[in-house]
């Protein structure tokens, strides 16, 4: 396979940043003085910030409104990712070997685009990519492929020149089933799906640059 074009997620494959989302209402309410209960998490985690900040409006904070409570947690979200200043290991050696080699990039990811330039610029890394396509942009969510193929259109490559390079099971599974390649980065949070990955991915990588000196 000639390599031509690849399609990045953000969190969990270039930055090490899905524990901010996996513990965003603990880490909230620990702000207001607050002790999460065990689960509070894995709760929230499955709901929409709208949903999620009813649920702790009614179970903790009836005093403020679910606006506010919503607002404090993206206040945590952002600061997050107005300080973060390191991508994963190996990623910055990853982008250049891609960019020597010719691969055209951008970026597909769920997360806001202001918060993702502001990372990939603090890590200087922003002008590897030539476009940032994101859920909330598009209306859509990553159960469907419509983010990825509106990343290919952009590259202007085919299916098969190209890598999405992504974490999450549910996402690399979307992908995947619509004919996608898949370059599965190995993180935490997504560990409990390892096999499953590993059975739909072309490349499962534990290390970027180990990945990038077998294959680039």
């Amino acid at each position: 396979m000639k390599l031509k074009g690849a399609i990045f997620d953000v969190d969990g494959t270039l930055f090490d940043s899905m524990g901010m989302w996996a513990t965003a209402a603990s880490r909230y309410l620990k702000s207001q003085g607050i002790e999460p209960p065990a689960g509070i998490d894995s709760k929230f985690i499955t709901l929409s910030l709208a949903e999620g900040s009813k649920l702790i409006k009614n179970d903790f904070l009836p005093q403020l409104t679910w606006e506010q409570i919503a607002k404090g947690i993206n206040d945590l979200i952002e600061n997050f990712y107005f300080n973060l200043h390191e991508t994963k290991a190996g990623v910055p050696e990853l982008l250049k070997a891609l960019d020597d080699a010719g691969v055209s990039m951008c970026i597909a990811t769920a997360t806001d685009k202001y918060l993702v330039e502001k990372a990939l610029d603090n890590c200087g890394i922003l002008k590897c990519f030539g476009e940032i396509f994101t859920c909330p942009d598009l209306g859509v969510g990553k159960d469907t492929p419509d983010i990825y193929r509106t990343a290919l259109s952009f590259l202007g490559t085919e299916r098969d020149s190209t890598l999405i390079f992504e974490d999450s099971y549910f996402a690399t599974k979307t992908a995947f089933n619509d004919g996608f390649m898949i370059a599965a980065v190995e993180d935490k949070w997504a560990s409990k799906h390892r096999d499953e990955i590993k059975s739909i991915a072309k490349y499962y990588i534990t290390s970027y640059d180990e990945w990038r000196k077998k294959y680039l």
